[in-house]
């Protein structure tokens, strides 16, 4: 097949359930052998977009597209996919051997080749000699391998992946997301995933895929995504954001907040007006460096909290507005105390302007992955 044929194509789809619609318009390119992930809150779409490549949904309009053929009315058996779902689906009362091996008998796979096909997933996946044991002995990361290896013994052109690491404490996870990442390099095969965790999609992916309300708020690359959103949604909801609320007061640089005159970049589209501005936490200096820095003010340090690698230090300036910076502990910088006048500051090109949306909207769209994280939570 041509590198030119996009290994998924959604061409102008839409899903609706009754009155409900869960994918409005979205046109998206999958490319062979990427590592994609689509993010967004619960309710953003995200999930029913994978099930639309997958074939267990078909589209309300539009078409969609594996290898260049049209695949809009297929079921999932004769797809060229393979998915990993939440809950895994493993067959408890078979051998992890068996499991791997299921789809292979359904196809007609003699006994022999496909235990030799199960043996080698197995070994990739790190659970080699496990062929014989019963997946109710398994822990929770190995239950996920054995899913994986079971997807991935079918050798399908895409691998669909439905919040593989839900459930896992946070020290497997970050274990999982290396070995899915380690895993995904050697097979070649093209990833797509869906996750409501910020740090699992910029860590696994190559490209980000950002849904809100059932359209494509932006994609790119994770870097990209965090250091230039396109939206105040995107900067909002993809790690930790100052957002200054003012006007931009020419087409060049100034922005104006509450007596704050500041000078960013300005991202394409945004016109003299109501805007806001961003800041990263990590962006902002404390202290006698920030004297350098195009804006600078002055500042009550509020609280100060330790976090380990980083501490968090809440400002209020002069002005009202209140920041959140993230200082590196064990560094050469001293660490403010509560209570303390500080002058704090960061470069124009640290921060970027962007279109005004209503902040009630954006921040109740944060508080339901919240909400959300908090009922996927093991108990």
């Amino acid at each position: 097949m041509s590198a030119d044929v996009p290994e998924v194509s959604l061409v102008e789809v839409s899903k609706r359930f009754g009155e409900i619609t869960a994918i409005e318009d979205i046109s998206l390119e999958i490319r062979q052998g990427e590592f994609l992930t689509l993010l967004g809150p619960s309710g953003s779409g995200k999930t029913t977009l994978l099930r639309l490549i997958g074939g267990f949904e078909h589209p309300t309009t539009g078409r969609v597209l594996i290898r260049g053929e049209d695949v809009t009315g297929v079921p999932p058996n004769r797809r060229n996919t393979s998915t990993v779902f939440q809950d895994l689906a493993l067959f408890p009362h078979m051998s992890v051997g068996r499991n791997v091996e299921y789809g292979l008998m359904l196809r007609g796979v003699p006994d022999a080749p496909r235990r030799e096909q199960a043996e080698r997933l197995l070994h990739l996946v790190g659970l080699e000699g496990f062929y014989r044991r019963n997946v109710s002995r398994l822990s929770g990361g190995q239950r996920q391998r054995v899913a994986l290896a079971r997807s991935l013994v079918l050798e399908p052109a895409v691998l669909l992946l439905d919040e593989p690491l839900t459930g896992l404490d946070e020290k497997f996870r970050e274990q999982m997301q290396v070995e899915l990442k380690n895993l995904h390099a050697r097979l070649g095969t093209t990833f797509v995933a869906v996750t409501h965790n910020q740090e699992e999609a910029l860590s696994m992916s190559d490209r980000v895929a950002v849904l809100r309300d059932g359209r494509l708020e932006q994609i790119g690359p994770p870097g990209e995504l965090y250091e230039a959103p396109r939206t105040e949604f995107v900067a909002d909801f993809i790690g930790s954001a100052n957002l200054l609320r003012g006007d931009l007061a020419e087409p060049g640089m100034t922005f104006r907040s509450h007596g704050l005159v500041l000078r960013a970049r300005v991202a394409s589209g945004v016109g003299v007006g109501p805007a806001v501005l961003m800041v990263r936490p990590e962006r902002i200096v404390i202290g006698p460096e920030a004297a350098r820095q195009t804006n600078r003010y002055e500042a009550r340090v509020d609280t100060v909290i330790y976090k380990g690698a980083v501490v968090e230090v809440y400002l209020v300036l002069d002005t009202g507005q209140r920041l959140r910076a993230h200082q590196r502990t064990g560094g050469a910088q001293q660490i403010p105390s509560a209570g303390s006048r500080v002058t704090v500051g960061w470069d124009a090109g640290d921060s970027i302007v962007l279109p005004s949306v209503p902040a009630r909207h954006v921040a109740d769209e944060r508080e339901e992955v919240k909400s959300d994280s908090r009922s996927r939570a093991p108990r």
